[in-house]
């Protein structure tokens, strides 16, 4: 049996909506009876991949206009909606599709293994967003199948997991989803040598 949620939503409204991203404000109730509001983001389920060939874990080099900085990550993303939507998809993909797809338009490649390892909430203050994080294995390379919209703000970072925990130290990864697929794989653990 689920917990009652300590929080009651009173009234609900949408205060903007593309096919990325939806933007919620409810009217709540907390313990006690003290009112309030409370913004949500509402983002379609994503995939986090971690790709390793058993020598690199490949990330990515992105640009991440909310921070105007570049990034340096795992490949990770959602499915969206086509191309002029107004809104998001009603129902997420299977994870696996997620990550496959994400894994080929980033990076091109194609993973005979994909082994899912865990799953993060991205920011659970403010996000209903979920991520799955799965470790990609007999990679097949190929050409990247970029959105028009990543076109010339993504590059591939081949690192050794060495290199990895280097960038990590100096500040160079700074995303947190990356960090924590990062943990999960320690846990897990990196198939073959290193």
């Amino acid at each position: 049996m689920a917990d009652e949620p300590p929080i009651k939503t009173v009234a609900s409204r949408i205060v903007f909506q593309s096919r990325w991203t939806t933007l919620r404000e409810d009217e709540i109730e907390r313990p006690g009876g003290y009112g309030g509001s409370y913004a949500v983001i509402e983002k379609r389920r994503a995939a986090l991949i971690i790709p390793w060939d058993g020598t690199h874990l490949h990330l990515v080099r992105q640009w991440r206009y909310p921070t105007a900085a570049w990034s340096t990550e795992f490949p990770q993303g959602t499915l969206n909606g086509p191309v002029g939507a107004t809104s998001q998809p009603d129902e997420d993909e299977a994870p696996e599709i997620v990550a496959r797809t994400e894994l080929k338009e980033e990076l091109g490649f194609t993973a005979g293994s994909l082994e899912q390892i865990g799953t993060l909430a991205f920011a659970p203050g403010i996000s209903n967003q979920y991520c799955d994080v799965f470790l990609a294995t007999d990679l097949e390379h190929g050409e990247q199948e970029l959105e028009p919209e990543e076109q010339g703000l993504l590059t591939h970072v081949p690192t050794t997991p060495l290199e990895f925990v280097e960038l990590m130290a100096t500040g160079q990864i700074t995303d947190s989803a990356t960090m924590a697929a990062w943990a999960m794989l320690q846990q897990h653990g990196l198939p073959g040598p290193l």
